[in-house]
């Protein structure tokens, strides 16, 4: 099996039971599984691994009318994680993280106002800042939570990349040599 198809089952797991367990609300990792799947995993499993995450676990929540919003923010949030990759130091994970919150935030916002049709919020400039207002309790906690998720996900993959791969390097392991063990073994 893949090294990427590995961490990606790990992470789709992880990310759906964050999100089926109590949690305060929008603090879950999928947004900072976006943005590091953009950094760190292939184009294919960086896209895979946080919309089938959402998907799995919109099974158990229930599938709802702001899908379009919530999923086309998380694979614009992949692309933005592409884009830190070509000159990722401290700054610009943070400045990413910062960027795919406020992103997250101000799409899915606007489709509470576009879906509310003047139910919820009146179909105006005022009533779409309302929903801006009302829901920054909410931006809170997710930039605070995508910071920590990020922070958390973007250590692993360089300890891994910089500490296990180097070790194995160290030992004289390579790749070949791993899938020669793998298939005696």
């Amino acid at each position: 099996m893949k090294q990427s198809l590995a961490v990606g089952i790990v992470l789709i797991t992880a990310a759906a039971c964050a999100r089926l367990i109590p949690h305060p609300p929008n603090v879950t990792p999928v947004i900072a599984m976006a943005l590091v799947g953009g950094m760190y995993l292939d184009r294919k499993t960086g896209f895979i691994v946080p919309l089938a995450a959402l998907f799995l676990s919109d099974i158990v929540l229930g599938f709802h009318g702001l899908m379009t919003y919530v999923y086309g923010s998380i694979m614009v949030t992949v692309f933005i994680g592409m884009q830190v990759q070509r000159k990722k130091n401290a700054l610009t994970v943070v400045g990413g993280s910062l960027l795919s919150s406020i992103l997250f935030f101000g799409v899915t916002n606007a489709g509470v106002w576009l879906q509310g049709g003047g139910r919820v919020y009146p179909m105006t400039f005022e009533g779409l800042l309302l929903s801006y207002t009302l829901a920054i309790p909410f931006f809170r906690n997710a930039v605070f939570g995508d910071l920590f998720f990020v922070g958390l996900l973007a250590g692993l993959f360089e300890f891994s990349r910089r500490y296990v791969h180097a070790n194995d390097r160290a030992l004289g392991r390579n790749d070949q040599a791993s899938r020669d063990a793998v298939k005696r073994g």
